[in-house]
């Protein structure tokens, strides 16, 4: 038997800044929604959260399954 932590779709930011070349495609619509909607929403200390939680839980192996 042994202990899975599974993380998805955690959204981390903050997002870096990318050239045009770089939003080419559909990255531009999750890009300006993160900056619209998202960031105001998500906690800026999401990753250390998560990383307090796998130490105090101790899993044996971890899944990490979306976007991050």
């Amino acid at each position: 038997m042994f202990k899975l932590a599974h993380i998805s779709d955690v959204h981390l930011g903050p997002l870096p800044n990318l050239t045009i070349r770089e939003l080419a495609s559909k990255r531009i619509t999750g890009y300006v929604n993160w900056h619209r909607n998202r960031r105001k929403h998500l906690f800026a200390n999401a990753l250390d959260l998560i990383i307090d939680d796998l130490r105090r839980h101790e899993p044996d192996h971890l899944a990490i399954t979306g976007d991050l």
